[in-house]
């Protein structure tokens, strides 16, 4: 029986795990294989501010969740996410996230990507496909998420609950 219950509870870690993971959809800290870190974006000419990287970014998003900093974590949701759900849902979504460690194994050139989230469809320009390998205390996931810049800094999708639209 305690064999039993121990498997039940692993599993519902596992869900729950799995719950956050797909909440995240990010990237993270090193390219796999020992790659060097690349900025998502060139930054425009001119320019005398370094841009952010995936890496770094989604280095600050995972502890983001591990604190509760809803606040960091809401702001810098795409745009596209916050029309759909609305900042309170969103808001509410974000609370009791556990820590996620990134490692960023690939990052795509810029492309429009489709997002579809609670049937809705949006296109979402220059978004980057970001392959990770996503660990929390209790597991590893091989995944793609999706970021994109909107005015300069990355911004993540996910699904906050039931769309307000």
């Amino acid at each position: 029986m305690l064999g039993r219950m121990s498997v039940r509870k692993l599993g519902g870690a596992l869900v729950v795990a799995g719950g956050v993971l797909a909440l995240v959809g990010v990237a993270g800290m090193v390219l796999y294989g020992g790659g060097e870190a690349r900025p998502a974006a060139t930054p425009a000419p001119g320019s005398t501010t370094a841009q952010e990287t995936v890496e770094g970014f989604l280095d600050r998003l995972g502890e983001a969740m591990g604190s509760g900093d809803a606040a960091f974590l809401v702001e810098r949701l795409h745009p596209a996410v916050l029309d759909l759900y609305g900042r309170d849902a969103c808001l509410a979504a974000m609370e009791g996230l556990a820590q996620v460690r990134f490692r960023v194994r690939s990052v795509g050139e810029p492309e429009t990507y489709r997002w579809v989230s609670d049937g809705v469809r949006r296109e979402i320009p220059d978004a980057l496909t970001v392959r990770v390998r996503a660990r929390t205390d209790v597991g590893a996931v091989i995944r793609d998420v999706h970021l994109a810049r909107v005015d300069g800094e990355l911004r993540w999708l996910t699904d906050c609950g039931d769309p307000i639209a």
